[in-house]
C-alpha cells in the first residue's frame, strides 16, 4: 500500500561538538539481507527544523519501490527556506540515477554555517540556478567517483564574502553573476 503523511513537523538539533568535527568517512555498508515493498510514499506541507534551518512546504512523493532495488522508481521533491525554495525530480534505477533541480532565490547567509568557509567568515547573497545530476551504478562502492553535476543558468545575486581579519566585505557579484553551464565530474 502507499503511506501519506499530511503536515508532519521533525525537530533536529545537532550536538555542538557535532557541528565542529567533520564527519568520519563512511564504511560501505554490507549487503541488505532485508527485502520491502511499497506502493508509494506521499508527504504534504512537512516541517523540519534542522538546528537554526527551518525547511518550510516540504512535499515528496515517491513512486512504488522495492528493496533490493529491481525497477526504477521516481521522486519528487520541494521545500522552502524563508524565500528560497527548492524543486527536484528524480529516476533511481541500480545502473542509474538521475536527477533534475531548481533553486530559486536561496539566501546564501541561510546556509554559511553548513559551507567549508574560514571560521569567522560571513557569506550573503542569493543563489538560483538548474542542477542535473547523474551517477551510474549508484547503489555500488564509490558512486560519488562516478558522479557527474551539471549546472546550468546559474545566478549569485549580490553576493558578498566576509573574511575574518579583513577590513572590508568581498563583493562576489555586483548586483550579480551570471553564466550558462557548466559540468562538473
Amino acid at each position: 500500500g502507499e503511506v501519506a503523511l499530511d503536515a508532519p513537523e521533525v525537530w533536529w538539533r545537532t550536538p555542538t561538538s557535532a557541528r565542529a568535527t567533520p564527519a568520519p568517512a563512511a564504511t560501505p555498508a554490507p549487503p541488505a539481507p532485508w527485502q520491502f515493498s511499497l506502493g508509494g510514499f506521499q508527504l504534504k506541507d512537512g516541517r523540519l527544523t534542522y538546528d537554526e534551518l527551518v525547511l518550510n512546504a516540504l512535499a515528496l512523493q515517491l513512486g512504488a519501490a522495492d528493496w533490493p532495488l529491481k525497477k526504477p522508481v521516481s521522486l519528487a521533491a520541494s521545500l522552502q527556506l524563508d524565500t528560497g525554495r527548492l524543486q527536484a525530480e528524480a529516476t533511481l534505477a541500480p545502473e542509474l540515477l538521475q536527477a533534475d533541480a531548481q533553486v530559486e532565490a536561496l539566501a546564501l547567509e541561510r546556509l554559511a554555517g553548513r559551507l567549508p568557509l574560514p571560521p569567522g567568515a560571513r557569506l550573503s547573497g542569493e543563489l538560483t540556478a538548474k542542477l542535473h545530476v547523474s551517477v551510474k551504478s549508484p547503489l555500488a562502492e564509490d558512486a560519488a567517483a562516478r558522479t557527474r553535476l551539471q549546472v546550468s543558468a546559474l545566478r549569485l545575486g549580490d553576493a558578498r564574502l566576509g573574511l575574518p581579519g579583513q577590513p572590508r566585505i568581498i563583493s562576489l557579484g555586483a548586483p550579480q553573476l551570471a553564466f550558462v553551464q557548466a559540468a562538473f565530474n
